[in-house]
């Protein structure tokens, strides 16, 4: 049984995606994930381009992950975090944080420049961040829309 932080092959994503959808359904999110759309947001993410993925397994199980991808701009590469999660009976047990540092590591090693991140407004998300040493950009912000198209 595999335990500690493992790159994400291409044979995790389901368990991962089950990981993911009894996670995102729980507060402070609140979603409504199948185990079907899970896995295709995770096998999405899986063939992106640049992608780095991590997860934290406990006694074969996987119980948290990071997945995003790297890009390139014009002073080098930066890496997006596009999901990290851990189920809700694993939390304050630093996988998390392992798999962030880890992802540094990682990162550090192959030259990248930045780590950045899209986040729920919550204190449990962005004081997690801020305990890893995120801290919110002076120049940057997201907006968003919501559209109605007929489909």
């Amino acid at each position: 049984m595999k335990t500690g932080v493992f790159a994400v092959k291409e044979d995790d994503l389901e368990a991962l995606a089950y990981c993911y959808a009894a996670t995102f359904n729980a507060p402070p999110w609140n979603d409504e994930w199948t185990s079907d759309t899970a896995c295709q947001r995770l096998r999405e993410l899986y063939d992106t381009p640049g992608f780095c993925g991590l997860a934290y397994w406990e006694d074969g199980r996987a119980v948290s992950a990071l997945l995003g991808a790297g890009e390139s701009y014009f002073d080098g590469k930066v890496f997006r975090i596009t999901e990290l999660w851990t189920d809700s009976a694993y939390r304050s047990k630093g996988f998390a944080k392992a798999l962030v540092l880890a992802l540094e590591q990682r990162l550090c090693e192959d030259g990248y420049k930045r780590i950045y991140l899209i986040t729920l407004k919550d204190p449990s998300t962005l004081g997690f961040y801020e305990l890893s040493g995120f801290s919110g950009s002076a120049d940057m912000c997201v907006l968003e829309k919501d559209i109605k198209g007929d489909n």
